[in-house]
């Protein structure tokens, strides 16, 4: 039985990423399901991996699931615990250097999860970041929010950049932490 499961699985997830890799996604996401098609067509199982992205997708699919066959995704996988969604591989700047835009609204995704039990789009969680986010970290949040739906600018780059992403991602990881651990 499991041999057959893991067999169904293998097609399933062959062909979802088959579309994917011709989708219209990032061409760094594209090029993870082209590559990741590749290596489950040749039959190779890569050992596991920490994927923190895994748990938003893993939620994203059981929620959002249509099965046009056989059974829906909850019976495939376990509910992801509130604690999975966590902000912790963002120690230090050298973690977000160069992804600062990723790594702001990827807080404000994990923290409107917390709060909400939801998934959003990052800009959607930008937008609806909680109230109580201190002013002086919202021109951060609003920056990331720009950048990722309409490209960068000279005043987008200065706020995500160093010491302002710095001084934006420590506090609030803190405060999405707490409410993980809650």
């Amino acid at each position: 039985m499991a041999r057959i499961r893991h067999d169904v699985m293998r097609i399933r997830c062959c062909g979802a990423l088959a579309r994917m890799a011709g989708s219209s996604c990032s061409c760094r996401r594209a090029a993870a399901h082209r590559h990741a098609l590749r290596v489950c067509r040749a039959g190779i199982v890569e050992p596991a991996c920490v994927d923190h992205d895994l748990a938003i997708l893993l939620t994203k699919v059981r929620q959002h699931d249509v099965a046009l066959r056989g059974s829906r995704a909850a019976a495939w996988f376990d509910a992801v615990p509130a604690s999975d969604f966590t902000v912790a591989q963002w120690d230090a700047e050298p973690d977000w250097r160069g992804d600062e835009c990723n790594v702001v609204l990827a807080i404000a995704r994990i923290w409107y999860s917390a709060a909400t039990g939801g998934i959003a789009p990052k800009d959607v969680a930008a937008t609806r970041a909680p109230t109580r986010l201190p002013d002086t970290y919202r021109p951060v949040l609003s920056a990331a929010r720009t950048v990722y739906l309409r490209g960068g600018g000279e005043a987008a780059d200065m706020l995500l950049s160093g010491e302002p992403v710095a001084a934006f991602v420590r506090p609030v990881r803190r405060i999405v932490e707490a409410m993980l651990s809650a």
